[in-house]
């Protein structure tokens, strides 16, 4: 089978496309966040407003200000890693399948899974390798394409014992150093 090339700059267009659906998700939670906000302080002011309700509301905005924290941090952490990660080989140890939960009997969703023997757990993206011709895939098909013993390239934050930020299977990619990554 032929192997499509995977040089550093294409996986720096794969984080950042994991940093713009990080931003979109972002602003589509902290820009209501904003206007419930403007919304609560318009209401504090108001005395025939119920305190059940503005408590409602403060609480509201609370929750949205965490999730927006967190989404924040998240987004920080990967511009931090942007620049330095490292691509390392490890072998694929297990595979699962995880039914996650919006809410009890309402929506839930199939998450992929594989692990490594030296730097643990990663949770599949929905889409993969978009820039690839011969292998865009969603996460469903790049877990049924994968097997126990696979090697993997993997873009890591920290060559020690850091975070995946993304996966190559061997057996679709071949690792070029071509480019000037800096790393």
């Amino acid at each position: 089978m032929e192997k499509e090339k995977l040089t550093r700059n294409i996986i720096k267009k794969d984080l950042q496309n994991e940093v713009m659906k990080k931003v979109m998700y972002f602003f589509g939670i902290f820009l209501p966040f904003l206007v419930f906000f403007a919304f609560s302080i318009f209401i504090f002011g108001r005395d025939d407003i119920a305190l059940f309700y503005k408590l409602g509301m403060y609480f509201c905005v609370f929750v949205m200000f965490i999730i927006s924290l967190k989404k924040g941090i998240e987004i920080a952490q990967l511009l931090m890693w942007f620049s330095s990660f490292c691509i390392v080989e490890d072998k694929l140890v297990g595979m699962d399948i995880r039914i996650e939960k919006i809410k009890e009997r309402v929506n839930s969703y199939q998450t992929y899974n594989l692990y490594f023997s030296g730097y643990g757990e990663y949770k599949l993206p929905d889409t993969n390798y978009v820039w690839s011709d011969m292998f865009s895939m969603e996460g469903k098909q790049v877990y049924e394409r994968s097997k126990c013993g696979d090697k993997f390239y993997l873009a890591v934050s920290n060559k020690n014992n850091g975070k995946i930020l993304y996966a190559y299977c061997l057996d679709f990619f071949e690792f070029e150093e071509l480019d000037s990554g800096g790393n």
